[in-house]
């Protein structure tokens, strides 16, 4: 693995406060429902209202994102919000799809988020761009998110370990448009 002991036991502790807090949540059980600190970087911001979104709608692809996005560096997740932030106003300034791919080198791990009007071209060109950001970077996972353009809410999130997969994955999903 590319992460160092220390980076993975921060990741870790990280991962089993968040999954001690969705208990708390979900079974409304006492107990912090969010642990301190962890939603510092997102106060405020595109990606906390994702996260949170992502929580709202739950699925296991959703949830490890919001874990990936959790666990970045607050440098990069205020880079990374201003550059789906950018995504989003040009959608909306010139009516068609435009989207974006980042690549976290370290954790070997990339998204592509889309934003459009039309949700099947928009699907289509997402399963495109993830399958060849995943072969050239040879990632070993590639998150792929579907923006709705006017609430910038996911409508749409994808986890995949291989390029084959995330182009099945995404027609499969469009096809049931």
């Amino acid at each position: 693995s590319n992460l160092t002991k220390l980076e993975r036991q921060r990741r870790d502790f990280c991962h089993r406060l968040l999954d001690a807090a969705m208990h708390v949540r979900r079974l409304n059980l006492p107990g912090e429902r969010v642990p301190k600190g962890t939603l510092t970087p997102f106060v405020d911001t595109l990606l906390g209202d994702m996260i949170g979104e992502l929580e709202t709608n739950p699925s296991k692809a959703g949830i490890d994102l919001g874990v990936f996005l959790l666990t970045l560096p607050p440098d990069i997740c205020n880079e990374l919000g201003q550059k789906i932030s950018g995504t989003v106003s040009r959608t909306m300034m010139t009516l068609a799809p435009h989207g974006g791919s980042y690549w976290v080198e370290k954790l070997r791990v990339g998204m592509t988020v889309y934003c459009g009007y039309n949700r099947v071209v928009t699907r289509r060109i997402l399963a495109e761009t993830v399958a060849k950001r995943m072969s050239n970077h040879r990632a070993t996972c590639w998150f792929g998110v579907l923006l709705d353009p006017d609430s910038t809410r996911p409508y749409f999130v994808s986890e995949c370990g291989s390029w084959e997969q995330a182009l099945e994955d995404v027609k499969r999903s469009a096809d049931k448009e």
